[in-house]
């Protein structure tokens, strides 16, 4: 096996996708790890929702909070975490993640393995228009991934915590 190249990018490279109320960048493709992982930036303003509550068969998510206050659904368990906490969803675990303060909440996420790129790239053409999203296409998109989206779970995130994901 050849070993892998160093690999180094900057603020701004990686792709990106963007709603108004969060954004994740691909920082670090899989690609660059030979498959063993990936790292997204990801910035989440005040009342940000990062996806419905979801389950990956395949891989595993590490979420490091670097700034604000971020709540969780891990598991059976929902949290609140300040900058410095590193939060664990192993594959087959349900889980979401939105910004629980005021300010600006920035989460580095690592995906192993990084075999999601293309889910990220995909989404904002299986969705459309964010004002009329195609619910039933991003259900699709995610299930070619292995990932189950619980679509159920945003109204009732959105009422306890006045989250979105617009």
């Amino acid at each position: 096996m050849t070993p892998l190249p160093p690999a180094v990018t900057g603020p701004g490279d990686g792709f990106r996708l963007t709603h108004p109320k969060v954004s994740e960048r691909v920082a670090l493709p899989s690609t660059a790890t030979g498959g063993a992982s990936s790292v997204l930036d990801i910035v989440l303003a005040p009342g940000g929702l990062l996806a419905p509550v979801h389950t990956h068969r395949h891989e595993d998510e590490t979420v490091y909070v670097a700034e604000g206050t971020v709540g969780a659904v891990l598991g059976e368990r929902e949290i609140q975490a300040g900058p410095g906490t590193v939060l664990f969803a192993p594959r087959g675990v349900r889980h979401t993640f939105w910004n629980a303060g005021t300010g600006t909440t920035r989460l580095a996420m690592v995906i192993a393995p990084g075999n999601l790129d293309a889910y990220f790239a995909g989404i904002d053409e299986a969705i459309g228009s964010i004002a009329d999203p195609d619910l039933n296409a991003l259900l699709k998109h995610a299930e070619q991934f292995g990932i189950s989206l619980d679509l159920g779970s945003v109204p009732d995130l959105g009422r306890r915590h006045r989250v979105a994901l617009d």
